[in-house]
């Protein structure tokens, strides 16, 4: 075979094998002719119309599912005026009768803060707890203290009721102060 620069060198002979019908047949299909583009171009609007109709009809089921769930609209507006309330007359009030209940009482008083309410907190405790915190671990006191100076909580120390064990069944298991009330 002759080199380049030399009399018989030919740039366009090629000494390779012949290609196998398999190879011809992809090369011819991987060949990019009027038709083949043609048939590409087919199948990428197809998949881009089959994708919009797709994203289409979810968003339009997704706006249905939205609609379909009851959603109470007054018909009138709001009949209450915010600015006009005395929130002096209103107050949230909490009852923990133990550690655990003080504990998420104070942890809902820390929410009302948290979204601005505007009416009193009260948080009734038992009178065993007290309000001075005499070593670290006595985290009840801490709980009242941060109720009352943090969270602008009025404490108010009540008696807890307890309830006499049943001794007979005709006879049902009494406070054992009858006259205690929270509602008076």
């Amino acid at each position: 075979m002759p080199r380049y620069g030399e009399p018989d060198y030919d740039p366009n002979f090629d000494d390779s094998p012949p290609p196998s019908p398999k190879r011809r047949a992809f090369r011819a299909a991987s060949t990019p002719s009027i038709l083949g583009s043609i048939g590409l171009k087919l199948w990428r609007s197809r998949t881009i119309i089959l994708i919009f109709i797709s994203f289409t009809s979810l968003i339009y089921l997704l706006s249905r599912f939205r609609r379909s769930s009851p959603v109470y609209t007054p018909k009138h507006g709001s009949s209450l005026n915010y600015k006009n309330v005395n929130w002096k007359h209103y107050a949230y009030s909490q009852y923990a009768t133990d550690s655990d209940h003080l504990c998420n009482a104070v942890m809902i008083f820390d929410t009302l803060k948290k979204y601005g309410s505007k009416a009193d907190r009260v948080l009734m405790y038992p009178n065993t707890m007290d309000t001075v915190v005499s070593e670290i671990r006595d985290r009840d006191s801490q709980l009242l203290v941060m109720a009352r100076d943090v969270y602008g909580v009025k404490l108010v120390p009540i008696e807890v009721p307890h309830v006499i064990k049943n001794t007979s069944v005709d006879n049902p298991a009494p406070f054992t102060d009858p006259s205690i009330s929270l509602w008076d």
